[in-house]
């Protein structure tokens, strides 16, 4: 789930004005802008061991730098985020091993199995349970985003065909590789 910008605000903003005090009026929006856009990748649970970490070791009664921050977030990461990325042809591996995986035949059968490959390509690692969901559903979304174009054809209804019998495609050749 991505951090959303109340998150940042709760866990980052409310604890570093509380521990080195507001932010200059002029600058406060555009500085928390800023912060905001670079801390929403990482989880809830990182931002909140991050600013742990920060109140123990920062040193002046100023906010820390957005660099600052960033490193200590990426200080504070769970042991499995911090693991080195497997290399190109251990990648390949996984998304094999993945893919023939209970959770993975399910992503093939459903039609996001390439989006499961991407995954494991991008991260050096399966996705978890909970992001399976996420793909699942997020597949659900663009199907019927798509069918909705196709029934009432605004505009890119050439287009939206060629790209989804592209993707067909895609996912018929890991189908034929992959599936059980």
């Amino acid at each position: 789930m991505q951090t959303t910008n109340i998150d940042i605000r709760e866990l980052v903003f409310e604890r570093l004005t509380l521990l080195f005090g507001p932010l200059a009026p002029e600058t406060a929006h555009a500085l928390a802008e800023e912060y905001a856009r670079v801390l929403k990748r990482f989880p809830r649970e990182t931002l909140r061991h991050a600013v742990d970490c920060l109140a123990e070791t920062h040193k002046y009664r100023r906010w820390p730098s957005v660099a600052e921050l960033v490193t200590a977030c990426r200080d504070a990461r769970p042991q499995y985020a911090t693991v080195p990325p497997a290399r190109i042809a251990d990648r390949r591996l996984l998304v094999a091993q993945t893919l023939r995986s209970k959770l993975g035949q399910q992503a093939l059968k459903a039609g996001y199995g390439h989006s499961v490959r991407l995954f494991v390509e991008d991260h050096g690692r399966p996705p978890n349970p909970a992001q399976f969901q996420q793909m699942a559903a997020a597949s659900k979304r663009a199907q019927r985003m798509a069918e909705k174009e196709l029934v009432t054809g605004t505009g890119a209804t050439a287009r939206l065909k060629a790209m989804w019998q592209a993707m067909g495609a895609r996912e018929d050749a890991l189908r034929r590789e992959y599936l059980a």
